[in-house]
């Protein structure tokens, strides 16, 4: 279903995405991404299994619904959540402690936003989180630019 025209530009701080992204366990964003298939809930993998594993918890740790008797297997890995913070979070052990260059000439250019997300429409919401288009002529130095790299 095609609407009309142009996208929308939403920017979005880092925190925001952040908490969207984070642990229901160590409140950490989340690595291995790993999912509750009925309650759709997202967790570390490592934090979930422990839980469901060693702790012998039957329930959601979110929302407490029953898993059944072999709760392990309610679980599946969110590859497309893992590649989303992948992108917005690079891990750090694939980073080189050198200092930044930008060859980028647009880097410094103050009349280019310093982040944006496309969206369609005027509000996008997910999980416990809210998204709304903003004013794009407005500037903010703490959000980042997604729009490449998803």
């Amino acid at each position: 279903m095609a609407t009309g025209g142009g996208s929308q530009v939403v920017k979005v701080k880092r925190e925001i995405i952040e908490a969207c992204l984070k642990c229901g366990l160590c409140n950490k964003v989340s690595e291995e991404a790993t999912t509750i298939s009925l309650c759709l809930h997202t967790f570390c993998r490592k934090c979930i299994f422990q839980k469901l594993s060693e702790e012998e918890y039957d329930q959601c740790p979110v929302c407490d619904t029953h898993l059944g008797n072999l709760p392990v297997t309610t679980l599946r890995p969110d590859f497309n959540l893992q590649h989303i913070i992948a992108t917005i979070f690079p891990a750090k052990e694939n980073t080189v402690n050198a200092p930044e260059v930008n060859m980028d000439p647009k880097a410094n250019d103050p009349d280019v936003p310093p982040s944006s997300l496309p969206v369609k429409g005027k509000e996008s919401s997910s999980g416990g989180c809210s998204f709304s288009a903003e004013d794009p002529a407005k500037k903010d130095d703490s959000t980042e630019d997604y729009s490449n790299k998803l």
